[in-house]
């Protein structure tokens, strides 16, 4: 059977290598075409063609003559402009069109490009008005990519004065029928004053396509793989959690995009149902939405009740949906509209299929949605779906979810340029969880409560060839004691201090990378930075220079000079949590302190305000630290300022950018003791 399947499998492929033919049999006409037209009009004109050897189908070079000659023409006749007005326009006389055939994504692509006048979206806008096809509201909404689509409406032209020598003013919606018809699809990118590019996207054979065929509620569909680009499932319990709605539109969140998303059987009218994980049995599917929110938002009614009976009907109401069997599993398809994607729910995946295309009958002439007919193994048909038909049945938007993607992509730069603190969490045996900034632990050690000494009313450990005090925090901070002291627990040694002490921790929990900002508020006391929810969690953040003084006041104690006492200093840190760190360094050694977010806000206060000392972060969005430094520099009232630079960049080459800028020192973030002691140096 094995080489049966090969011998087939290879006199296949060679019938198919049959049928495949250059388009350069299509493109050959096109010099004397252009030739004879720049002639005709006054117009001096250069046409290049590439991909010649390019291969397709018989049948789809014989069809693409007629709409590859029009758009050909178009280019020429309202696309290049005539000599003198290029020569005015600051551009070469000769107007330039180069027609392209290339292999991308498993279809052929065909481009023209000229760089004429290019086409006015505004304009376009402006005529669909006058002509009524748009509302001003509607207008007003469109992008210019969907501006450009007009041009594809039937009869719709922008042209002055009907010719003879393109289109006459009709026949784009033509050209777009006729490539849809192949199974392609056609985008137009234009820029006014600069040119025009449109691309046709085709497959290379219309007999015979490998398929993924699918099930919709007892229907065998075919999809194509030239449109397919994954498979994505989701567990029916998922749902909810992953489908959200953007613009009215249900969507999925895929590797940071938005993918819209629409129901095969919504688009083509077929009754709905599901199959109940307990009875088995299939019942209609009403629910308008595709994700249903409800359980989500009966949690919440029942979390803000205060009436126990309403309460019980309300637990009840949302415990387990009924359609959380793995039979409801949500299976998407991810396809390809030239640049876009959208998910396309079906109800299950049978198997991948090469199938003989069959056009469609005369009565389905209108079904945008199919492409063909194929008959399979068993003898019933399946249709064949075409994405293009499916996206713009279903009313997809895509661009208000670029607008979104790039708005979110935005956002994720600006936090990119915010730098996270890696956070140790802990525990002391109680309820209470603590954090610690990662860069100020020098190592976790795990000790035996047996190899703790008592020495006066401090207790103490051996630790490389010396002693180390460790303290207990609920000696120190305002929080529960253990239950029982545990027999083997953690100590947590610190970095960034001079005669460190140890911290005990009856567990460690984690380590986390995050970006929270510190509530200074809600938790206060001695040794306590603040609090934060992370994860769901109540972290209480340990200052550990406070701790440790508290715990030796004499042997900690920092000199404090005249010259840092009452300094105006200018503190720039755009990460909140090292804001609120460094803010309390500098107010505990009595400076005067204001604060900006980022290096704009600091050179504006700069700008304004007179400082003894800038304290800058390195990266920072809008302007880091080196920038605002030079700035400094540049500055003739301000060039003579002390700058102090903050950082965790570490490499040579980081260390060398930040001296070149003009800073007198920097400083590792939190490493409280070295910071005042330059400030003490620099303001002496």
């Amino acid at each position: 059977m094995q080489n049966v399947d090969l011998v087939t499998s290879e006199l296949q492929s060679n019938i198919m290598n049959t049928r495949m033919q250059p388009v350069g049999n299509v493109f050959s006409k096109f010099p004397r075409i252009i030739r004879d037209m720049a002639r005709a009009m006054g117009k001096e004109i250069n046409l290049t063609v590439e991909g010649e050897e390019v291969e397709l189908d018989k049948s789809i070079v014989e069809a693409l003559g007629d709409p590859l000659t029009h758009l050909v023409r178009n280019s020429a006749d309202h696309g290049i402009e005539t000599p003198e007005a290029r020569a005015a326009a600051g551009k070469n006389r000769v107007g330039q069109i180069a027609l392209r055939a290339y292999h991308a994504e498993g279809q052929v692509n065909i481009e023209i490009v000229d760089d004429g006048k290019g086409i006015d979206a505004e304009r376009i806008k402006q005529k669909a008005l006058d002509r009524g096809i748009l509302t001003q509201s509607k207008a007003k909404e469109m992008s210019e990519r969907e501006l450009l689509a007009l041009i594809f409406l039937p009869g719709f032209s922008t042209a002055e004065k009907v010719s003879d020598v393109s289109g006459r003013g009709v026949g784009m919606d033509v050209v777009k029928t006729n490539i849809e018809r192949m199974g392609g699809s056609v985008e137009i990118d234009s820029t006014p004053g600069a040119g025009t590019r449109i691309n046709l996207r085709l497959p290379l054979t219309l007999a015979i396509i490998p398929s993924l065929v699918v099930i919709v509620e007892g229907r065998r569909f075919a999809v194509p793989q030239v449109s397919l680009e994954e498979l994505v499932r989701i567990r029916a319990q998922d749902v909810s959690k992953r489908i959200e709605k953007v613009h009215g539109r249900a969507v999925l969140r895929l590797r940071e995009k938005l993918l819209p998303l629409a129901r095969l059987a919504d688009i083509l009218g077929l009754r709905r149902t599901f199959e109940s994980p307990r009875s088995g049995a299939k019942t209609e599917d009403r629910r308008a939405n595709i994700a249903d929110r409800r359980a989500k938002d009966l949690a919440e009614a029942v979390a803000d009740s205060p009436d126990p009976a309403e309460t019980d009907a309300l637990t009840k109401r949302a415990e387990g949906d009924r359609r959380e069997g793995s039979r409801n599993a949500m299976n998407i398809l991810v396809l390809r509209v030239g640049e876009n994607r959208f998910g396309l729910i079906v109800d299950k995946l049978l198997d991948n299929e090469e199938i003989v295309v069959k056009p469609l009958s005369g009565y389905l002439k209108d079904c945008r949605c199919y492409s063909g007919a194929t008959i399979m193994g068993d003898g019933r048909v399946a249709m064949i779906l075409d994405a293009v038909g499916c996206a713009d049945a279903a009313g997809l938007r895509f661009e208000d979810l670029e607008k979104e993607n790039a708005a979110q992509n935005e956002r994720y730069a600006r936090e990119q340029m915010t730098e996270t603190q890696s956070l140790l969490i802990f525990g002391n045996g109680a309820s209470e969880k603590f954090a610690l900034n990662l860069s100020l632990v020098a190592r976790v050690e795990k000790v035996r409560l047996q190899d703790v000494e008592q020495v006066g009313d401090g207790e103490y450990l051996k630790y490389d060839d010396g002693s180390l005090r460790i303290l207990r925090l609920h000696d120190f901070l305002p929080v529960k004691p253990p239950a029982e002291a545990p027999q083997e627990f953690f100590v947590i040694v610190p970095k960034l201090v001079r005669n460190p002490m140890g911290i005990v921790a009856s567990n460690i929990e984690d380590i986390i990378e995050t970006q929270a900002a510190v509530d200074r508020r809600t938790i206060t006391g001695t040794g306590v930075l603040g609090s934060a929810v992370i994860r769901g969690e109540l972290l209480i953040f340990v200052n550990i220079y406070d701790l440790l003084e508290a715990a030796d006041p004499e042997g900690r104690r920092i000199a404090e000079t005249e010259a840092i006492r009452g300094r105006r200093v200018l503190l720039a840190e755009d990460t909140a949590f090292f804001r609120t760190v460094e803010l309390e360094y500098l107010r505990s050694a009595g400076c005067l302190v204001d604060v900006a977010s980022n290096g704009v806000e600091a050179w504006d206060k700069l700008a304004k305000e007179d400082y003894d000392l800038l304290i800058t972060d390195v990266v920072m969005p809008g302007m880091d630290g080196v920038e605002l430094t030079k700035r400094v520099r540049d500055n003739e009232r301000l060039k003579t300022l002390p700058v102090i630079a903050l950082t965790s960049l570490t490499s040579e080459h980081d260390k060398q950018r930040i001296a070149d800028s003009g800073v007198n020192a920097y400083e590792a973030k939190l490493d409280k003791e070295s910071l005042l002691e330059t400030m003490t140096r620099l303001l002496a």
